[in-house]
């Protein structure tokens, strides 16, 4: 009897874990493009909610740290249309470990270097952690990728 109630519960939990893993995937792939969005718009408004409150770094493609005060004031005009005319999100791999979870994606941009126009790609990883339900980026790590 113990053995055909476990048979009968474990499918069920695993359906259940494999739905909540679904719907936190959706919440961070749609957190994620946001964070683009914000970034393209200057929006530190609606950065502030992706943000992590109290617990935050940002690693530069040059190795320099940012804390997130630092962060968001450099993020209200790190966009400009003008020097980075394109901006384009591609390969995002989302994966979660419990209320802890990593995005890693590519973006490929054309900025003004030296008065003229140069392709670039960047790899970055975010960090995000689950508190009381929400996601909150911890962590942004940014590398060049060389051409």
């Amino acid at each position: 009897m113990k053995y055909v109630l476990l048979l009968i519960l474990i499918p069920g939990i695993a359906l259940t874990s494999l739905k909540q893993s679904w719907k936190d995937e959706t919440a961070l792939i749609s957190i994620n493009r946001q964070f683009i969005r914000n970034f393209l718009n200057n929006d530190t408004v609606e950065h502030n909610k992706i943000i992590h409150p109290s617990n935050f770094l940002f690693i530069g493609t040059n190795g320099n740290l940012l804390d997130r005060n630092e962060y968001m004031q450099a993020w209200a005009h790190g966009y400009d249309k003008t020097n980075i005319p394109e901006f384009d999100l591609e390969e995002v791999q989302v994966r979660i470990f419990d209320n802890m979870a990593l995005i890693v994606a590519k973006t490929k941009d054309i900025k003004m270097k030296d008065g003229g126009y140069v392709t670039g790609e960047t790899r970055y990883t975010d960090t995000y952690i689950k508190e009381k339900g929400e996601w909150r980026c911890v962590q942004v790590q940014l590398t060049r990728i060389s051409n």
